[in-house]
Formats: structure tokens, C-alpha cells, sequence
């Protein structure tokens, strides 16, 4: 019981660590420097395949440190000898290529190179850390061909540890956000007009309100482009759509009457202008201005 209170209490808050810090760590880096780790679909299966190979390695020598005298003793013909921190020392250096089989099926899954470089800087550090300089005798050789990895050179786990953390390298790509494009603010008006007037109402605005408009582009102190757009199916919401594109429109803040209205006074008088308005107002049903922003033509 003590064993398993023990290993409870040192693996729970490493697992923990491992499996949840560590990946949202490094997905926030990976957004951070907008990396991109561009893989086969074909990936994920064998992420799968690792994480689960991991998991059951990790387990097995879970296993091996809890009841380690049963299993040292049908091995060697006698009870193992083992001190409590070695003994948790050796079983965390077997279960530590179990965790990296699983950091990597996680980094292939969540396709973050910077989770894998973290798990193989971890793994790589353990290796070190985990070194015993305990004198092998028959009995640990025959432990190590067995059960373990441990038997394999270290400098062989390490070089493949390596090249698997930068074999991802090719497929890497900085994930660079496209210039923000000029927009000029733009004033949408659409109007649907009364059935049967739309004909009417166009050819007045052709007529009046056009040459006040093309008047006020003329001058580019407000407006600098103007496009018209006519509704090419009957089910549309409007008949017709005016974009008046400017500088700025913070005059808009304050009561005024509109630029071309200013240059249709002028052009026609204000009683004309005052009767021309008065009539495609009695054509218009519905009316809708919205303040939009509009991509510069380059």
C-alpha cells in the first residue's frame, strides 16, 4: 500500500504536468510566434498507435515498481534488494520513454511543434538526471533484456529522441497574417421604392441628382467615388443601392444636409431642387443608410 500511495503521490501532479500544462503552454507559443505544423491526415492513426503504446509501457513498469520483488525474485531466484528512492529512481528512467512515446503521439495529434520540442527537451533532461551508477551484475543485465529499454545505449535513445523532435523541421511554417488592406469608410444608402415607380424615381435621380453628385466628386473635399447599383432579381430587399466613398465623414456627427443636395441648390435653385426632391420622395417606400468600409482599389 505504501508503494502505491508513493507512486500515486509522485506520478499524479508529473501526469498532470505533463499531459495538460504542457500541450496548453505550448499551443499558446505556438500561436504566439504563429507556427504551423503541417502534417499528413494519415498522422493521426499512428498518434494513436504511439500514445497507446506509451500509455501501456508506462504501465507495465508502474506494475514492475509496485510489486518488484515478486518479479525480481521469479527472474533472479531471490527477493529483490532495492532501496524505496532507487527503486522509484529506476522505475521513473523505464517509464520516461513510455511518457515521450506519448508526448509525441500528442504533439502529432494537436500539431504543435513546439509540444514536441518541449517533450524532447524533458525527456532528453531525464535521461541525464536518471543516470545510476550502480555496478551491473547478472541479474540486472538480465532484468534490463527482459523488461526493459534501459538496456539500449543511452546515446542511441537520445540521438533518436532527437531526430524525431526535428524530423517535423521540413513541415514547419510561420503562419504570417496578410497585410491589413486600406479601406475608405463608405455610406450605403439602399432604397426600395413604391411599386411601379422605380423607373421614375432613376430617371429623375439620373437627371438631378447625379450631375450634383459627380459635382461634389469634382471638388473632393467629401466625396471621392460614388457607385450606383441597380437589383437584378425582384426578390431583393431594394431597388436601388448608392456607396458614396469619402476621406472621413465625421461631419455626419452634427445635423447638415447632405454634399449633393448642397450642389443641387446650387446648380437648380432652390425651388427646383426643393420640387425635384419633394418627387422622388413620393416614390421611395423604404430607405436604409449604413455607415460601411470599403477595400481601396490599389
Amino acid at each position: 500500500m505504501q508503494r502505491i500511495l508513493r507512486l500515486i503521490l509522485v506520478f499524479v501532479p508529473a501526469l498532470l504536468i505533463y499531459f495538460l500544462l504542457l500541450p496548453w503552454t505550448a499551443l499558446q507559443l505556438d500561436h504566439r510566434f504563429n507556427l504551423i505544423w503541417r502534417l499528413p491526415f494519415w498522422i493521426e492513426p499512428a498518434a494513436m498507435l504511439l500514445i497507446l503504446v506509451g500509455i501501456l509501457l508506462s504501465l507495465r513498469y508502474c506494475w514492475i515498481q509496485v510489486f518488484p520483488q515478486k518479479i525480481e525474485s521469479n527472474l533472479a531466484g531471490s527477493p529483490a534488494q532495492t532501496t524505496g528512492f532507487r527503486s522509484l529512481k529506476r522505475s521513473l528512467g523505464y517509464a520516461l520513454y513510455g511518457a515521450w512515446l506519448s508526448g509525441v503521439g500528442i504533439s502529432f495529434l494537436l500539431r504543435s511543434p513546439c509540444l514536441i520540442g518541449l517533450y524532447g527537451i524533458i525527456i532528453v533532461t531525464g535521461i541525464f538526471f536518471l543516470r545510476h551508477d550502480e555496478r551491473p551484475n547478472f541479474r540486472t543485465r538480465f532484468v534490463k533484456v527482459l523488461f526493459g529499454i534501459s538496456y539500449v545505449p543511452q546515446w542511441f535513445i537520445i540521438l533518436l529522441i532527437t531526430s524525431v523532435t526535428v524530423i517535423g523541421g521540413p513541415a514547419l511554417s510561420f503562419d504570417t497574417p496578410p497585410p491589413a488592406s486600406a479601406t475608405d469608410p463608405g455610406i450605403l444608402v439602399q432604397i426600395r421604392c413604391k411599386p411601379g415607380t422605380a423607373f421614375l424615381w432613376e430617371a429623375n435621380f439620373n437627371r438631378h441628382i447625379r450631375p450634383a453628385i459627380e459635382d461634389v466628386i469634382a471638388r473632393g473635399n467629401t466625396y471621392t467615388g460614388f457607385q450606383f447599383i441597380k437589383a437584378s432579381l425582384p426578390a431583393q430587399p431594394f431597388d436601388f443601392m448608392l456607396i458614396y466613398t469619402g476621406k472621413t465623414f465625421a461631419g455626419l456627427d452634427k445635423p447638415s444636409t447632405p454634399p449633393q443636395y448642397v450642389a443641387l441648390f446650387q446648380r437648380e435653385g432652390t425651388i427646383r431642387a426643393m420640387s425635384v426632391l419633394k418627387e422622388m420622395l413620393s416614390y421611395e417606400d423604404q430607405v436604409t443608410v449604413t455607415i460601411v468600409y470599403l477595400e481601396r482599389k490599389r
